[in-house]
């Protein structure tokens, strides 16, 4: 993965069919009815939100109502989004990185309000204050988010163990003291990962994709890697300058 933060590649899953309540089938009849609208707004935001490729599902009761596909997966070459696309989730991540902490917390393995040097003991103590895998997952441990240190050698660099992002941030002054201020930090989930790895003696991908990935089905889900050849992924695109991420104009 790029960008030291460990990043899923996602295709959206069709849920088991379920029991359809009476309320469920009226919801169902008013979404058919509005099909046409349901695209027109998906339409509406891909032409607003400029972006290369989208891929919208809107389902009730398990049934899908509708499944759009606009735009490109890979505009150099021309490839149309399809219900194979494979995009990358981002930030999404961290949800999964939040149930691994719960089930880890659940199974009496993480104890959410330990210092989180008990887990991570490479991450220096702050003298502002103690911070725990509770506070980073609220946004609360005052830790920063990527700065001026997201740049072309950083994009080019490939993290295969989560405590290799650590020297990015662990020796930099807090932006408040914990539980003070939310703040939102890319950087306190990978501190949260590495905790996980830790506490479950296995790799964090392999604790996410054993744990969550594999138990939930998401057949077309899981880590990605640039190193690697990952079927149907879609490329990446970006308003921004890659290096500086100043706004850029798109071609």
């Amino acid at each position: 993965m790029r960008r030291g933060l460990l990043c899923l590649l996602m295709l959206t899953v069709g849920a088991a069919p379920l029991r359809v309540s009476a309320q469920n089938s009226r919801q169902l009849a008013g979404c058919r009815d509005r099909r046409q609208g349901l695209r027109d707004a998906l339409a509406d935001i891909q032409r607003r939100q400029r972006n290369v490729g989208l891929s919208g599902l809107v389902m009730v009761g398990g049934e899908t109502v509708i499944a759009e596909n606009l735009g490109y997966a890979d505009l150099e070459n021309q490839v149309p989004v399809t219900n194979e696309t494979r995009f990358g989730v981002a930030s999404i991540t961290k949800a999964f990185t939040g149930l691994a902490l719960l089930k880890l917390h659940e199974a009496g393995r993480i104890d959410l309000d330990a210092p989180i040097q008990r887990y991570v003991p490479a991450f220096p103590v702050k003298p502002a204050g103690v911070i725990t895998a509770r506070l980073l997952a609220a946004h609360l441990g005052g830790i920063r988010h990527w700065g001026n240190e997201r740049n072309a050698a950083l994009y080019a660099r490939h993290f295969d163990d989560v405590n290799d992002v650590l020297a990015l941030f662990k020796d930099d002054t807090l932006v408040a003291p914990p539980g003070t201020k939310a703040s939102y930090s890319s950087y306190g989930y990978n501190l949260i990962a590495a905790a996980i790895q830790s506490a479950s003696g296995a790799k964090y991908q392999d604790y996410v994709n054993r744990e969550i990935i594999s138990k939930l089905g998401l057949t077309n889900t899981g880590f990605d890697d640039v190193r690697r050849v990952q079927p149907h992924r879609a490329r990446r695109y970006s308003y921004f300058d890659p290096w500086t991420f100043a706004r850029s104009k798109r071609l």
